[in-house]
């Protein structure tokens, strides 16, 4: 990630991926606790450049930690099979649950087609609580 990819200004902070899932670049939305530390942090040095070298097996590293850290806690069973990709998944079933709209997660997650997202809304029980304002 450099610092470059960030634009931390105004009120919608985001970041660009490089050659994300698909050799995709793309534009992500940054959460606002995330833009406030990475404002925090460039306000301590004139940081050029890379502000950390993220590769595969650093993402794999940053994974296997987090899940260790994840069943010692007891929120995942132990042994449980989980990848990078889980992470993408469980990411766009939270927003869509959090009622961001489907276009956006779509657009967040590089998808060429809605239909490609719509895979999420069918595991998804009832996220916008419709069922509960039937007559």
């Amino acid at each position: 990630m450099d610092v470059t990819d960030l634009r931390l200004d105004g009120d919608f902070p985001t970041l660009r991926v490089r050659q994300g899932k698909g050799g995709k670049d793309r534009v992500v939305p940054v959460h606002p606790e995330l833009a406030s530390g990475l404002r925090s942090a460039l306000a301590f040095g004139n940081i050029k450049g890379p502000l950390f070298d993220a590769s595969r097996s650093t993402g794999w590293r940053w994974l296997k930690q987090a899940l260790r850290r994840a069943e010692e806690l007891g929120s995942i069973s132990p042994g449980r099979r989980v990848g990078t990709h889980t992470l993408r998944h469980s990411a766009a079933r939270h927003w869509l649950e959090s009622g961001v709209p489907i276009n956006h997660v779509s657009k967040w997650l590089g998808h060429a087609s809605l239909q490609s997202t719509l895979v999420y809304l069918e595991i998804l029980p009832d996220p916008s609580g419709y069922m509960e304002r039937v007559t």
